[in-house]
């Protein structure tokens, strides 16, 4: 059977859900972290979907990790503000619970109507997988891209910085598992995000270290002021 409204075989679409949800998984317990195989990742799946649902014009894959988004977008050649108007969203959470809540693949196509099934078809196969988030995994035409978009990664530099001050309270002794929970509770303790909370402790290691008396220096607390020498 043939999708009228676009041309996409309905086999190939249901095939399609099945295989990307299984490719999602895998990013899930693979590297987030790494920029350079999301966008690798990103290429190789931007393909299958062009190549199932001939309007499909690109796409964007938020991850979430410490709570911070790391967004990959992949654009097809020749995309054009307006292009695309209709949209898929499917939430990461339901299809593994290894991803954090926020997390989503957002698809865009140029035709209306043509990612109705495609949305269907991957309703069923997260449900299936029975990791159930509380919202709905799946929702169509709700989230058209912003004029100026771009292929790229947005987000690695920040989380970067904040892996670093997860880093820095490891190596003060305090415990990995929890490193990334005390940087939150310190920045809320401070107004500030986790961001901008782990860009104050790295300045600080940093200007500790240039001091004469640095071998004394105090090290991050447990709820992110100073308060030990190391």
């Amino acid at each position: 059977m043939t999708n009228l409204v676009d041309g996409s075989a309905a086999g190939v679409v249901v095939e399609l859900s099945a295989q990307l949800v299984d490719q999602l998984a895998l990013v899930a317990l693979g590297d987030a972290r790494d920029g350079d195989g999301l966008v690798s990742d990103l290429d190789a799946l931007v393909t299958t979907l062009h190549g199932a649902v001939p309007s499909f014009l690109g796409l964007r894959l938020t991850l979430v990790h410490s709570g911070l988004p790391v967004q990959v977008t992949s654009l097809l050649p020749g995309w054009t503000d307006g292009a695309a108007v209709t949209s898929l969203r499917l939430a990461l959470a339901p299809v593994s619970r290894a991803f954090e809540a926020g997390g989503a693949l957002v698809l865009w196509s140029g035709v209306p109507g043509s990612l109705v099934d495609l949305a269907a078809d991957l309703g069923y196969v997260v449900a299936r997988g029975g990791n159930d988030a509380g919202s709905p995994a799946v929702e169509l035409d709700r989230h058209l891209p912003p004029s100026g978009i771009t292929s790229g990664v947005e987000g690695l530099d920040e989380l970067a910085t904040v892996q670093r001050a997860a880093g820095l309270l490891i190596s003060a002794g305090h415990d990995p598992v929890a490193a990334h929970e005390t940087l939150r509770v310190g920045a809320a303790d401070h107004g500030s995000s986790t961001y901008e909370w782990a860009v104050r402790l790295l300045d600080e290691h940093r200007a500790a270290r240039r001091r004469p008396e640095s071998a004394g220096r105090s090290r991050p607390g447990p709820e992110g002021g100073d308060d030990h020498d190391v």
